[in-house]
């Protein structure tokens, strides 16, 4: 599989969130990542000063309500919201799970305060040229003799020439496409698997040539 993607042993794909996150911002700007994450420690989540003997901690605080002090620090900071200006990414492709807040600071920099998991966010410079490519988590398929498609999400599929088609047309209509086991590993015996000595995952086989297919993580 590819280094930044690749098929989990159920049958489903997974992207790596670093490389795909550092290909949407411009750069860590601590500054105001230390100014969030101070004001964050001393406002309520709908940005009213707390009292000296309430201060949490801003590690404690839930993903909502981290959207929600963002908001509120955008507001004090004199920052616009874009359009969406909120997206989560929660049970989608990437390994982990993810918030953004989309701005514009007073001097029209476009930010994106990001959130990773439980970890602290931090505020970036957005360089999407399109709101589009914070929910794209493509990924593309290829096999050794060249034959590709890059599969956005759900059954929509783009050919080499990137005409619009579907997973089901280029790989076939049954429960698990694009996937399929493993051709050369023997059948279940007594419902245990056994292997050819390959790594056990589900394959996903060019329906041009027949060779087993990588995937990697598209590049915008």
């Amino acid at each position: 599989m590819g280094k930044n993607a690749w098929i989990t042993p159920d049958g489903s794909v997974t992207v790596s969130t670093k490389p795909w996150l550092q290909q949407r911002v411009e750069g860590h700007l601590p500054e105001l990542t230390g100014h969030l994450r101070r004001w964050a420690n001393h406002h309520t989540p709908e940005g009213a000063p707390r009292k000296p003997d309430l201060l949490p901690g801003a590690t404690l605080r839930t993903t909502a309500e981290w959207v929600a002090t963002t908001l509120a620090w955008a507001e004090a900071t004199g920052c616009q919201e874009a359009e969406p200006d909120v997206i989560v990414h929660q049970g989608t492709r990437l390994d982990t799970k993810l918030w953004v807040v989309r701005l514009t600071n007073p001097s029209r920099r476009r930010l994106a305060v990001v959130g990773v998991n439980h970890q602290l966010p931090a505020v970036y410079g957005d360089s999407c040229t399109s709101v589009m490519d914070w929910f794209d988590i493509s990924v593309d398929i290829f096999c050794g003799n060249g034959h590709g498609w890059t599969w956005r999400h759900g059954r929509e599929l783009l050919t080499a020439d990137l005409s619009f088609t579907t997973i089901t047309r280029v790989f076939g209509q049954h429960s698990d496409t694009p996937f399929t086991p493993c051709p050369t590993c023997p059948p279940k015996v007594a419902g245990r698997a056994i292997t050819c000595g390959c790594d056990g995952t589900p394959w996903i086989r060019c329906p041009t040539c027949g060779n087993r297919c990588d995937i990697e993580r598209s590049v915008l």
